[in-house]
């Protein structure tokens, strides 16, 4: 009897550790516009199990961003919507594919040419500082974590009560699935609002249709070039004595200020 529920308590613990989980997120982006805060909301998802994982946002149909725009200006969100009109008929939007085995991780970014881009970059190695504060999301205890990343400070919680070492967007190496993420600039929210387990997953998790292939660096470079001149040119249509600065409010760019 006692041989019985050992291997019970051993088949349970298997199981928890080889599930496929789907987490969906409630992501949302806060703008400091002036005079305005704007607020956009997106449904996300993850899937993953520890081995593979695919997390995906801004999914397009019919040539609309699958986001809610709240107080925010008319040109922001027809920008966003027209920048996506050619993927009529693709849902997929953004992904970033994970594959622990290889340590490595794919993005299906959009480029300034309004072309799905493939980037590849490495596992990032966060240095995470776990915190002795709890609560709970989803009815999971999470326990809190810091990480300083890119220029920005992120809060995160973390479950391991799910020993999958995973979360949404980047980030993963917790001890448990991350169910929240909130930059502590109040800009960036990620928060779990539903997790069941799903079918197996294999290598075509990290498989994606893309226009070409990019390294990040040259990514990332010609972002902030366009960024830089836009702010130029709108700095200079004002009064040039007066103090003006501008935050990227853009997660797959480390933080930068013009001013």
């Amino acid at each position: 009897m006692k041989k019985i529920g050992i291997l019970f308590i051993f088949l349970n613990f298997l199981n928890v550790v080889t599930a496929q989980y789907k987490i969906e997120y409630d992501y949302v982006i806060t703008n400091q516009l002036p005079g305005n805060v704007s607020i956009v909301r997106a449904n996300t998802f993850l899937v993953t199990d520890g081995i593979y994982s695919r997390f995906v946002k801004n999914r397009v149909f019919n040539g609309v961003v699958d986001v809610k725009f709240e107080n925010s200006m008319t040109d922001l969100e027809e920008s966003a919507n027209k920048s996506n009109k050619y993927a009529k008929g693709d849902s997929l939007g953004y992904v970033i594919a994970k594959n622990f085995s290889k340590d490595s991780i794919y993005m299906r970014l959009l480029n300034d040419k309004s072309e799905y881009v493939k980037i590849p970059r490495k596992m990032v190695k966060f240095q995470y500082e776990i915190i002795e504060e709890y609560k709970s999301i989803c009815n999971y205890k999470c326990q809190k974590a810091l990480v300083n990343f890119e220029n920005r400070q992120f809060e995160l919680w973390f479950t391991n009560e799910i020993p999958i070492s995973d979360g949404p967007w980047l980030f993963q190496g917790l001890p448990g699935l991350i169910l929240e993420i909130k930059s502590t600039d109040n800009l960036h929210l990620y928060l779990a609002r539903s997790i069941n387990k799903t079918k197996p997953l294999d290598s075509s998790t990290t498989t994606f249709p893309f226009k070409k292939k990019i390294d990040l660096e040259t990514y990332q470079k010609r972002y902030l070039e366009i960024e830089e001149n836009k702010f130029k040119f709108n700095k200079a249509q004002g009064d040039p004595n007066v103090k003006f600065t501008v935050t990227l409010n853009n997660l797959d760019i480390p933080r930068t200020v013009f001013e």
